[in-house]
């Protein structure tokens, strides 16, 4: 899994460098303690592009200002969050944007509560834009290791070994 998940790391800029006939999202996911650290990267255009049509907000990625920020924030809370005994989990500060030429980084963290059932994974980030975009997360918690891909059709995943 881990070198499949680096191979594509290190393609992925292969793709980033021409028009890209591909959508896709790769989202990292650990548990460290009661803490989720996620780290997303999108192509920088389709982001921008999912701001714009779905919050009707243009960002400025060379000087991001703090309603920026807000959008974003704003954006990634609809479409990637965690439900948590029955409880929707997405009350997180961006702890981390960047940009580059071809892509975007995100990183953030989320406090778990005490988990008393499943916890269900939603992204369903740029695929009300894209039909074919494809969103792959890597979840690590404790000694589970797992890779997902998320379509608009599969849009949630639930985990079946809770931390």
């Amino acid at each position: 899994m881990k070198k499949l998940f680096f191979s594509f790391v290190m393609l992925l800029p292969l793709f980033l460098l021409a028009s890209h006939p591909v959508h896709i999202s790769v989202t990292n996911i650990t548990l460290s303690g009661k803490v989720f650290t996620i780290q997303t990267k999108m192509f920088k255009n389709d982001f921008q592009d999912a701001i714009t049509q779905n919050l009707r907000h243009t960002i400025n990625p060379a000087q991001l200002s703090k309603p920026d920020q807000k959008v974003i924030e704003q954006y990634m809370h609809t479409h990637l969050y965690f439900i948590i005994n029955s409880q929707k989990v997405d009350k997180y500060k961006i702890d981390k944007i960047k940009f580059d030429e071809a892509s975007v980084y995100l990183s953030f963290k989320i406090k778990v509560p005490k988990v008393e059932g499943n916890i269900i994974l939603h992204n369903s980030l740029l695929t009300d834009l894209f039909a074919d975009q494809k969103n792959l997360v890597i979840i690590k918690m404790k000694n589970y290791e797992k890779g997902f891909t998320f379509t608009a059709k599969n849009k949630e995943i639930k985990l079946e070994q809770a931390p």
